[in-house]
């Protein structure tokens, strides 16, 4: 499954679950709560989604959970850096790109010898799926 960064995150949960045939009711009970939940998170009718539940969503569905909480902005305490998560996953991977560039060209020592900064910006399914 490719990335559509223009998706939201019950739109990319919802796709995911549909392509694997999986029912509202089986997916619920491996996130254990209600189908109807699963329904609303799909329809994105939750501002933010419990991390638990994210994480069995993701494993039942073989996405890999740091994408999910990316689209949730959740896993990370800075609201600063949740919203610029959330608005790269709704980028395009020339905008991701640019933005990439953008921030190692305004802030280059901050980037350096960082583990997180091992980005390839040409990999088209960052945090995509584990399978």
């Amino acid at each position: 499954m490719a990335v559509d960064y223009n998706e939201t995150m019950g739109q990319v949960i919802k796709r995911k679950r549909l392509q694997l045939g999986i029912s509202l009711r089986d997916l619920a009970k491996a996130a254990n709560v209600s189908h109807v939940t699963i329904l609303r998170i799909e329809d994105d009718k939750f501002n933010m989604v419990d991390p638990a539940i994210l994480t069995a969503i993701a494993e039942a569905l073989h996405l890999d959970r740091l994408f999910l909480l990316s689209l949730n902005g959740a896993g990370v305490e800075d609201e600063d850096i949740r919203i610029i998560a959330r608005a790269a996953g709704k980028m395009s991977p020339e905008q991701r790109q640019q933005m990439l560039a953008m921030l190692r060209g305004s802030f280059a020592e901050a980037f350096k010898n960082t583990a997180s900064d091992d980005l390839d910006d040409t990999e088209e399914e960052y945090l995509d799926e584990r399978v």
